[in-house]
């Protein structure tokens, strides 16, 4: 099935600027008690991700989550942190030192 428009092109990722003013609103929430943990869609909608990429992000601890009675919440630190610091230099680095070691065919 064909989609009508690409949603990836509509959800612009963040800046660094945005990054850092989402973090201080949650840090910030967190110190007044307005908000300790957020929803899956929550936080999807805080960093501009679908619900898959902030499961994903879950499921390969990225991001820290917490399960309380069957729900999945993601605390405010681990967001924050997450903000702050993507790690996303990390992954680029591992593949590109993995598509440098020389490749055996399998036999």
């Amino acid at each position: 099935m064909r989609e009508l428009f690409d949603v990836k092109s509509l959800r612009q990722p963040l800046t660094v600027n945005q990054r850092l003013a989402a973090a201080k609103k949650i840090i910030s929430d967190a110190n007044f008690g307005i908000k300790y943990s957020y929803k899956l869609k929550e936080a999807a909608g805080i960093l501009h991700w679908s619900s898959d990429q902030i499961f994903d992000a879950v499921k390969f601890y990225k991001i820290d989550a917490i399960q309380v009675l069957g729900m999945i919440r993601i605390p405010w630190w681990s967001l924050a942190e997450y903000l702050i610091d993507p790690a996303d230099d990390v992954e680029k680095m591992l593949a590109q030192y993995v598509n440098s070691l020389p490749h055996k065919s399998i036999k």
